[in-house]
């Protein structure tokens, strides 16, 4: 922002702070107040060392009226009836002689040269070259105009401020200033010209203080947002529908049977999984900084994995305790269940998750924004933001013990594979397990080719994936027990259970005959009574309402 040194500095700050055309119109990436103090002056100190710093300082120096590459630039722009007589500015000026002012005209010349004329010998240079032009103490700058009345003072009412855009043809072998603002300090008026250019169809514009272009960010559309948001929040609601029915029929033989407690466990945990889709399309838009949007990244994976945990911690232990009631009741023995070895399991578990992902955290996913496409002037028309992986190797472990827990749940599965499913669903567990590894499968090479080509196909697929996955486990686990709830048939046959414990199981092959043998002095199997089978079953459900017969 341009500002007198004698003092109107407020006058334009209020300005600027009040009325948003002039803001837009200026539309500037750096502000720098002027000031008209002496050397050895803190704003003076600071000034010289930021414009020392340039990487272009040698080449900007030259060019500033009076340096040894102005005439030669002036003659190349065919401007003959310039005067190059004045020493340059920045170094032959005293302060003793004069004091000195350093304006934004010419600060924004010199960082806009930094930033976008990394080659001097571009058309942009024209524009840098042209701002400069008059080598007198009167400035016509990239932001602002200064002007010295006769005493070479300055004050609040002589102070003016333009406000320009250049245009060059498609030729770049001439320029035209269009002004876009103007304020004329003796009147304190204020005009806004509509018309800042920023590239007007044919015509070029350098790109130093005025609009950006526009950019392609790639970002989700928020229909497809939409889409994905009312997928996954329509199985939430299903899964949550499922819970509460499930404790509506809690006392009913088929759900009793199906350990609730664990079904809530599992419920909570296809929550966690399918909230994740919320998060991977936020809108960028609308969040200042990275370090939020990081946060999301690696959220997205907290409510994943702690959810996949819920789920197969839920599956394992339900089809651990049934198991071992059926592999004791096979031999005859008795087994009293608790609650300690649940609760203990899953305290382990839930820690080592825990463990694994704030290890992840030391070296966790950053959104990075990576510009694809620039134009003339390295202004970025395309970019597209993306969670980053640091170090995969605190990511890989996380990966193994998601890997581990859905190894122990398929064998547990197998080993229930002969018990009837009024007790457990190893045979839809299993379905559920495989489609899920299919699923994983299927979409990884999806992702992988969309992934650099639509934001919306990706987000898409991700929504459809997670959801796909959480809706197969919701349909399986209890879409046979509400199935058998809403046709009548909730009781629970034992009869199935008798002739499972009658077989060798895949456990103990041999031996419950042995000690079947022992008990009867013969070599045929015996079969429990009923009524003890029942009480073995209701260590299980917990109900003494189970319907046999013999």
């Amino acid at each position: 922002i341009f500002s007198d040194a004698v003092g109107s500095s407020n006058t334009i700050l209020d300005i600027a702070d009040n009325d948003i055309e002039f803001a837009q119109a200026m539309n500037g990436t750096i502000q720098v107040r002027a000031t008209g103090e002496r050397t050895g002056s803190v704003e003076y100190t600071s000034f010289l060392d930021m414009y020392a710093n340039l990487s272009h300082f040698d080449e900007v120096q030259a060019v500033l009226p009076g340096g040894s590459a102005s005439v030669d630039v002036l003659d190349d722009l065919n401007f003959t009836d310039i005067e190059t007589t004045y020493p340059n500015f920045w170094t032959s000026t005293s302060p003793d002689d004069f004091s000195l002012f350093i304006y934004d005209s010419i600060m924004a010349v010199a960082f806009a040269a930094d930033y976008n004329c990394s080659d001097f010998k571009s058309r942009g240079r024209k524009a840098l070259f042209d701002s400069l032009k008059n080598p007198a103490f009167n400035f016509d700058g990239v932001t602002g105009s200064v002007r010295f009345d006769s005493s070479f003072s300055r004050s609040q009412d002589t102070a003016r401020i333009v406000f320009s855009s250049y245009i060059f043809n498609e030729a770049g072998d001439s320029l035209e200033l269009e002004i876009s603002g103007d304020y004329n300090g003796q009147g304190s008026n204020w005009t806004i010209s509509p018309n800042i250019v920023y590239p007007p169809g044919n015509i070029k514009t350098l790109p130093l203080f005025t609009d950006p272009p526009d950019e392609n960010r790639n970002l989700v559309n928020s229909s497809t947002k939409t889409a994905g948001n009312i997928i996954a929040s329509t199985i939430i609601l299903l899964v949550i529908l499922c819970m509460i029915l499930t404790f509506h029929y809690r006392r009913l033989p088929i759900i009793a049977a199906g350990q609730p407690t664990y079904l809530y466990i599992i419920g909570v945990g296809l929550i966690l999984v399918t909230s994740s889709v919320y998060l991977f399309g936020w809108d960028e838009s609308n969040v200042d900084g990275t370090s939020l949007l990081s946060g999301f990244c690696n959220a997205v994976w907290w409510l994943i994995s702690l959810g996949l945990t819920l789920i197969t911690y839920g599956f394992i232990i339900k089809l651990r305790k049934i198991v071992t009631v059926f592999d004791n009741a096979a031999k005859f023995r008795y087994i009293r269940m608790t609650k300690f070895y649940p609760v203990l399991s899953f305290t382990v578990i839930l820690i080592i998750n825990l463990a694994l992902l704030f290890i992840w955290s030391t070296d966790p996913l950053v959104y990075k924004r990576t510009v694809l496409q620039i134009d003339e002037f390295d202004q970025s028309t395309e970019s597209r933001g993306q969670c980053v992986v640091g170090n995969a190797g605190y990511f890989a472990p996380l990966i193994i013990f998601h890997i581990f827990q859905y190894g122990i749940g398929i064998t547990y599965s197998f080993k229930a594979r002969n018990i009837p499913n009024d007790f457990q669903e190893g045979k839809w567990v299993s379905m559920a397990f495989v489609s899920q590894i299919q699923l994983m499968i299927i979409a990884a090479p999806v992702f992988l080719s969309v992934e650099d080509q639509s934001a919306d196909i990706t987000h898409l697929i991700t929504a459809t994936v997670i959801s796909l996955i959480t809706l197969t486990i919701t349909a399986v686990l209890w879409g046979p027990k509400f199935s058998r709830v809403w046709t009548g048939n909730t009781g629970v046959s034992i009869t199935k259970a008798v002739r499972t414990i009658d077989k060798p199981s895949s456990t103990n092959k041999g031996s419950s005959n042995k000690e079947s043998n022992k008990a009867s002095g013969s070599g045929g199997n015996v079969s429990p009574e009923p009524s003890n089978l029942k009480g073995t079953l209701q260590s299980v459900v917990g109900n003494s309402n189970l319907s046999y017969s013999v």
